[in-house]
């Protein structure tokens, strides 16, 4: 019922601005203004994470290590045998590019 009622207010206008060509405007404006009310949300709940002493995002200051010392010990035995990478990454259940950025095999 309440729907109702809004649109029979609101389609007239929205069909004057139609003809007038200024609806993509408005729906434009709108979206922009929702786009900036989002983020000011957003920066409101990081604040309130921040002050609660959350932290996220990053991986370089406290990079957490994947690899135990026992697999690139693994890893480094399985190479110097010769296996090939792809088969020693599934025996440690890791990836190859872990293997070799971690590892630098």
């Amino acid at each position: 019922m309440r729907v109702r009622r809004l649109l029979q207010h609101l389609f007239p206008i929205l069909l004057y601005l139609y003809k007038l060509g200024l609806l993509a405007n408005v729906l434009a404006s709108m979206a922009a203004y929702e786009t900036e009310l989002r983020g000011e949300r957003v920066k409101a709940g990081q604040d309130v994470a921040r002050a609660s002493g959350k932290k996220w995002g990053g991986s370089q200051k406290g990079r957490r290590i994947k690899v135990t010392d026992e697999q690139a010990k693994i890893v480094k035995e399985l190479k110097a045998r010769g296996e090939k990478v792809a088969s020693i990454a599934r025996t440690v259940s890791l990836s190859r590019l872990t293997i070799y950025k971690d590892i630098g095999v």
